[in-house]
């Protein structure tokens, strides 16, 4: 995950529970993991969120062949730009008591920022101040908006009778979904152990718009780590994906391509 000015995080809770929750903690700097489980579900939170903030809304039905991955790339796309907004209007916010930047500030742990803080809270002198201030609101940044995929929903999907490949397995197109958004988190492998999966993130994807359905780019030194393996059948791989690593090197990655139906 991204580092964060807490010293805790909010864990994926069930399908649902955690769904929207970067919407709620994000901007106080609070990672917290989205479940990337039932796409059905996504779709209709983004439908929910695009009418309460005023955001178009497009809906991806079912006869879309790669729907899964499309509706996850756009909702996480979704919950990105509102956090940000968010972030921008609690950085502009006054140092008042009750404000956005002062309970950002104020629920931190004991770190340099808080003590930072604190010491603005000391200043009498107003240029001062309002220099501490202003260095004080660009390190207000959001939490992690991470997500987590169950390595095991590999069934085979199919679509007017056709079995289709098996990058439309639900775990695989959500892992495309999340490598289309334009989150720059972490995703979190749980429930088993999928080799086909764990693979994918050790590739470099091109985000060439030639390819029809471009993968932005995963970081050919992305880490992928297994910790606390209790039983086989029990793994968490944490993976940080990049995506200011853009650059087209075909000699020494791979692509993600645009899944095709099987005839």
């Amino acid at each position: 995950m991204n580092d964060s000015t807490h010293l805790f995080h909010i864990p994926v809770m069930g399908t649902g529970f955690t769904i929207d929750t970067p919407l709620r903690v994000a901007k106080y700097g609070i990672s917290s993991v989205i479940p990337l489980v039932d796409d059905v579900l996504i779709e209709g939170v983004r439908k929910f969120h695009c009418k309460k903030h005023g955001e178009p809304y497009e809906e991806i039905s079912n006869s879309n062949q790669d729907a899964r991955a499309l509706r996850i790339t756009a909702y996480l796309n979704l919950v990105d730009r509102l956090v940000r907004q968010q972030v921008v209007t609690l950085q502009a916010s006054p140092f008042e008591e009750g404000s956005d930047i002062v309970r950002y500030f104020e629920m931190l742990p004991e770190t340099p920022l808080k003590q930072a803080y604190n010491e603005m809270l000391t200043i009498s002198d107003g240029a001062a101040k309002a220099r501490m201030q202003a260095d004080l609101r660009q390190q207000a940044v959001p939490g992690s908006i991470d997500v987590n995929i169950m390595t095991k929903l590999d069934r085979d999907v199919y679509l007017n009778g056709n079995k289709l490949a098996a990058e439309f397995s639900d775990a695989m197109a959500a892992l495309r979904g999340f490598a289309s958004s334009t989150l720059n988190s972490s995703v979190v492998f749980s429930a088993g152990i999928n080799q086909a999966i764990t693979a994918l993130p050790r590739c470099k994807a091109d985000s060439s718009p030639s390819v029809g359905y471009g993968y932005p780019s995963i970081a050919s030194n992305l880490v992928s780590t297994a910790v606390g393996m209790p039983s086989p059948l029990t793994a968490i791989c944490w993976a940080r994906c990049w995506r200011s690593s853009r650059k087209k090197d075909r000699n020494s990655s791979k692509r993600f391509m645009q899944p095709t139906a099987k005839p």
